[in-house]
């Protein structure tokens, strides 16, 4: 066990995870596909498609109706993230009480997000997911399906978006005590549902690019510090990291709303949608604490030693990812 005790065997070896975890990451972000359904007329659909770009390539899935009708397409365009196609659908009947497929979704990782308008004012969202690759459009939409939508994209978000965990493992190895945390990470996400809030609803318009730059940065900032706490140092954020959370969690919240933009949120229900999003994040933010907690918890009653190469090798992991995600991002500008 004395080799774990090499600070250089110990630094390779955290770097070779580093190296593994940083490729996969960058090559696996997923991001669920969107489709928007508005009624033109009656029993005549435009149909929004847009699917998320992979290593530029877009994954190969395509909605289809249950009932028969007339496809045409209208447009196909891509940016660096998507891929959108736009169709419009003409049908001797309502879509109202059909079911709608994704063709190949099974074969995939992603989630769809489907949003229907009908042109009597009502709308209906939900979640089409490889496990069960369609989903029945309902007579009569309620709210209901509107929030369980939007929760679980807030969950799925925060649980896909690694680099806000990382940031959140940060705040965990400042903080000594389950009172101070929770403290830290209401701070955090109080900052980021106002942020949220503000831009989802257009208050303020910020670019994608430095958002997240910052975001890596902060990551690289955070391990930095949790760094010099393991060596016994202090500085402010380590005495009020409560205050460093609020003000970054104003960044996070700008690269929550980045990625709720891209989804799309229902115009007849935003404010429900937005709610229930942030609730889903938040949801998603304190399982993987208590997760991450019951995880140093056993190891400290177990396997105190792992615990201990934990604590000094998490810092170089964050560092090192945070740096690695900053270049990548400021280089794409």
């Amino acid at each position: 066990m004395k080799w774990w005790t090499n600070s250089i065997v110990n630094k390779v070896f955290f770097l070779g995870i580093i190296i593994c975890i940083g490729s996969s990451l960058s090559a696996h972000e997923i991001r669920p596909a969107f489709l928007k359904i508005s009624e033109s007329s009656n029993n005549s659909y435009h149909l929004f498609w847009k699917v998320p770009m992979t290593q530029g390539k877009y994954i190969n899935i395509l909605p289809e109706f249950e009932i028969q009708g007339e496809w045409t397409q209208l447009d196909e365009r891509s940016t660096e993230e998507a891929l959108i196609r736009e169709y419009s659908f003409t049908t001797n009947r309502s879509i109202k009480g059909s079911s709608i497929k994704i063709q190949n979704l099974e074969k995939t990782l992603i989630d769809v997000l489907v949003q229907v308008d009908f042109d009597d004012k009502s709308t209906y969202s939900f979640m089409v997911q490889p496990t069960k690759p369609f989903a029945f459009v309902p007579e009569d939409s309620g709210l209901w399906q509107t929030i369980s939508t939007y929760f679980h994209l807030g969950v799925e978000h925060i649980w896909l978006g690694y680099d806000h965990l990382l940031f959140v493992v940060g705040l965990f190895l400042l903080i000594p005590g389950i009172g101070p945390l929770i403290k830290t990470i209401t701070s955090f996400t109080i900052a980021h549902s106002i942020t949220l809030a503000l831009a989802s609803l257009g208050f303020i318009k910020v670019s994608s690019g430095p958002v997240e730059a910052i975001i890596a940065l902060s990551i690289v900032l955070l391990a930095l510090e949790a760094y010099n706490y393991q060596k016994g140092k202090t500085s402010l954020t380590i005495q009020y990291p409560w205050i460093v959370a609020f003000l970054f969690g104003l960044i996070h919240g700008l690269g929550f709303a980045g990625a709720l933009s891209e989804i799309g949120l229902p115009q007849k229900s935003i404010p429900s949608a937005l709610l229930f999003f942030n609730v889903g994040v938040e949801a998603g933010q304190i399982l993987f604490v208590i997760a991450l907690w019951s995880l140093f918890a056993i190891l400290k009653k177990f396997l105190p030693y792992g615990l201990k190469v934990m604590r000094i090798g998490l810092p170089y992991v964050l560092g090192s990812l945070g740096m690695f995600w900053l270049i990548e991002r400021v280089s794409g500008f």
